[in-house]
């Protein structure tokens, strides 16, 4: 779940993009973090967040922290508050409403149920092989090691799976998680924040994706084919009708405005 600020330093220092607050469920972990701003935060002292009056809690920018007290705190609380220190000048304040936030944290557990759905109705052909590939052997691939890819958070599913949530390092904007079952993976998708279209780099990426899960899959026609389907709009990604390229089928849709493609392994 996720929540962009009500305040922007977008005026002063526009290169610095959107921050976001970020809660993941059921491990209750809080990420600050935010598009393009890598250099932003490493320049930063110190970081705070503070609930309404309460405490105020140091947290490290980009890094998840489990502590369920503070999340107890949004629950009752009206506004979160990031405060940014330089070691120079005006401090940074990044503030956050918490309206809607504790219907939204309910809901977190339905949104859990979602892979289910997904699994159920598009199940594999008896004939197709399926794909075997470890979540150890894929982050020390050299797709991985190519676009800095690495381990964020995790929590489990209630199909018996583990969803992974992966870092990009290397390219803005992007999002990556891989479900596993056991330690293979069984289902990976990638969001591009603020996008319903790829450039030249994020299809590349698209593309060496598909080979690093499934390498006999087929590039030709794959472009076309994905870029065309970014042009349906839909709520939730599982509502996107399902290509198959080599062994993956493939959903890929304009979510709320991100490009967003998920791949499960057959």
């Amino acid at each position: 779940m996720r929540s962009s600020p009500n305040y922007l330093d977008n005026g002063k220092n526009p290169k610095y993009g959107t921050t976001y607050l970020e809660i993941s469920y059921p491990s209750n972990n809080v990420t600050f973090t935010g598009e393009n701003i890598g250099a932003y935060f490493k320049i930063t002292k110190q970081a705070r967040l503070q609930v309404d009056d309460g405490k105020s809690i140091a947290i490290t920018p980009e890094t998840p922290m489990s502590n369920k007290n503070i999340i107890d705190s949004m629950l009752k609380g009206k506004a979160v508050k990031i405060v940014l220190d330089f070691g120079s000048g005006d401090p940074s304040i990044h503030k956050f409403s918490l309206s809607g936030f504790s219907a939204a944290y309910k809901m977190l557990p339905t949104c859990t149920g979602i892979p289910t759905v997904k699994q159920t109705e598009a199940n594999s052909p008896s004939e197709v092989s399926h794909v075997t590939l470890t979540l150890g052997s894929f982050l020390t691939s050299g797709f991985a090691k190519q676009y800095g890819i690495s381990k964020q958070d995790g929590w489990a599913l209630r199909d018996g799976s583990f969803n992974n949530e992966l870092t990009v390092s290397r390219l803005q904007g992007t999002m990556l998680s891989a479900s596993t079952k056991g330690s293979n993976i069984v289902e990976a998708g990638v969001m591009f924040i603020g996008t319903s279209s790829l450039d030249a780099s994020k299809m590349s990426f698209v593309l060496e994706l598909f080979k690093a899960l499934d390498p006999s899959t087929t590039q030709l026609h794959v472009k076309d084919s994905i870029s065309k389907s970014l042009t349906s709009r839909v709520s939730q990604i599982n509502q996107a009708s399902t290509q198959t390229y080599g062994k993956l089928r493939v959903r890929a849709a304009n979510v709320g405005g991100d490009a967003v493609i998920s791949m499960k392994l057959q």
